[in-house]
């Protein structure tokens, strides 16, 4: 079946060159590269043409690079709760060959998400490309979706009348909230349902966190179980509840790495928040290798009891795809890393820079930060 491509077009825009025309060549010839696999899906979300549009329109000036786009995934919003064990065992050993037969059955659905991000910070504010990943495991191959967006962000009332968008007060957390958004709405609209969802990055994490666990319900209805996965994390919160010695360990990710063998995870804990007891996860630590940290793996709480008997052979498959992609730099599920590749050869092949720069702005920088100067 040949290669499409969508386009989620709230309105019609309009441009007064050829730059636009470029940006969807180039999604073609995205769409060409995958088509020989797999039939692609790429969707190039409304805000994504309408953010050029806006900067060209106020005249900003863009940095030659990007910043790092990722976001803080600090365990700061989840620190003030109660934890209790669930098991009564502090290690449990995973067996990789039930993961195997796990992946090999005909009903088990596994989709990943990844996304990539570049951000370009102005002195008139912050523009915020995206690109979200969504990758099908099967038989022989991975069918992948990717969807762009852009926002733009800045306080000043004068650049955002001429842009035609919404003043922002507090970029980071705005930009934050979008992508959450975006996340959950595309993970629910694309992910086939009686789907495992394996999702990099924490449940509960930053201002945008209650976006994610409101969005439980719609997991529910499709009776799907969403796995989060967090590998750097400087949370005490195990070590606080089981009463360890004061300075034996450094955080629970130590304490996780020091108990465990390869292939073991810890018991699981529920945390539920003191003020908003609607604010629940349960989580473990697993341990993989010797030479990689540990990796915590979250849950909702009402998805975790509703799937509790299928919850060990979902652990044994985690295990299993971890050894599949066999990254001791970075180990980490394999269809969550096929989806990062896809999230950013997504962007690096629409190119987000040079786009900008055909829509007439001139690259700026501080020589103090290390940025080329003017074009």
């Amino acid at each position: 079946m040949p290669a499409h491509l969508q386009f989620d077009v709230m309105r019609s825009f309009v441009c007064g060159h050829n730059n636009i025309n470029d940006l969807y060549s180039k999604i073609n010839y995205l769409i060409d590269f995958m088509s020989g696999l797999f039939e692609p899906k790429v969707i190039v979300k409304n805000t994504f043409t309408q953010t050029l549009e806006s900067l060209k329109k106020a005249n900003l000036r863009l940095p030659d690079n990007p910043d790092d786009g990722g976001f803080d995934d600090s365990d700061d919003s989840w620190v003030d709760g109660r934890v209790n064990r669930l098991e009564n065992e502090e290690k449990y050993c995973l067996d990789v060959k039930n993961g195997v037969k796990v992946s090999k059955n005909p009903e088990t659905m596994i989709t990943a998400y990844d996304e990539s991000i570049e951000k370009y910070k102005m002195l008139a504010g912050m523009a915020q490309f995206t690109s979200h990943a969504l990758v099908l495991s099967r038989a022989e191959d991975y069918a992948a979706i990717t969807m762009l967006t852009a926002n733009f962000y800045s306080k000043s009332k004068d650049v955002c009348e001429k842009a035609g968008i919404k003043v922002s007060n507090d970029a980071k957390r705005d930009a934050l909230i979008d992508k959450v958004k975006d996340e959950i709405a595309f993970i629910c609209q694309y992910t086939p349902d009686n789907s495992i969802i394996l999702i990099d990055g924490p449940l509960i994490a930053g201002d945008a966190y209650t976006y994610m666990i409101a969005a439980q319900p719609q997991f529910i209805e499709k009776h799907s179980l969403p796995v989060f996965f967090v590998k750097n994390s400087n949370s005490n919160l195990v070590l606080d509840y089981s009463g360890a010695p004061q300075g034996k360990y450094n955080s629970d990710m130590h304490w996780a790495d020091m108990i465990l063998k390869p292939g073991e995870r810890t018991a699981f804990y529920k945390y539920t928040d003191k003020i908003n007891e609607r604010n629940t996860k349960v989580f473990c630590y697993l341990k993989f290798f010797n030479e990689s940290s540990p990796v915590r793996i979250e849950f909702y709480s009402d998805l975790f009891f509703l799937n509790k008997t299928a919850i060990d052979n979902v652990m044994d498959l985690i295990l299993y795809l971890i050894y599949c992609q066999g990254d001791l730099k970075n180990p980490q599920v394999r269809p969550i890393a096929v989806a990062e590749m896809y999230a950013r050869e997504s962007l690096n092949l629409v190119n987000v820079h040079n786009e900008m720069k055909k829509t007439g702005l001139t690259p700026t920088m501080n020589e103090a930060r290390g940025m080329m100067g003017e074009y």
